[in-house]
């Protein structure tokens, strides 16, 4: 993200309540937003009337969903950021495949239902999408997507002949 450019955000969650007296806050994420989405020692975004306020994450776990936000160190404190929304940046590729494309069908042009996206993973030179199908877990890259109708939960994609034979 360049200095001065205000990105586009997306919601993934909201803060639903403090936790304790130290400023701990209980996340609670969408049900498509995957947990590793927050990360630690970067930014996020609470939404305040419209707008996207910049947090640096202290500690995030993702396990009892409890995050940590500098500046954010009192009850008092957490309590103002209660039923406000989570935001990232709409840019970040990944993270947003993460949030939209998690629980999609996967359907191929020739042979049909595929599977469903269970998360999607950054690797090296390419971002793979992680789909649970009825032998087991597979990886399709994202190159091969042709159409997303995210209100459908319908991700197209066109497979070489033989991928699934591998």
């Amino acid at each position: 993200m360049h200095p001065g450019v205000i990105p586009r955000l997306v919601k993934i969650g909201r803060i639903a309540r403090k936790h304790g007296f130290d400023g701990t806050l209980r996340v609670q994420l969408l049900p498509e937003a995957l947990p590793e989405t927050i990360k630690e020692k970067e930014f996020l975004f609470v939404g305040f009337d419209g707008k996207g306020v910049p947090f640096f994450v202290e500690s995030w776990d993702a396990d009892s969903a409890l995050l940590r936000l500098e500046q954010v160190n009192s009850e008092r404190a957490a309590k103002e950021l209660e039923d406000h929304d989570i935001l990232i940046p709409a840019g970040d590729e990944l993270a947003q495949s993460k949030v939209t494309l998690a629980g999609c069908k996967v359907y191929d042009a020739t042979l049909g239902f595929i599977g469903t996206i269970t998360r999607v993973e950054a690797y090296p030179g390419q971002t793979m999408l992680v789909v649970w199908a009825e032998h087991g877990e597979i990886l399709i890259p994202k190159g091969l997507v042709r159409s997303q109708k995210l209100r459908e939960q319908r991700v197209e994609v066109l497979l070489p002949e033989g991928f699934l034979d591998i």
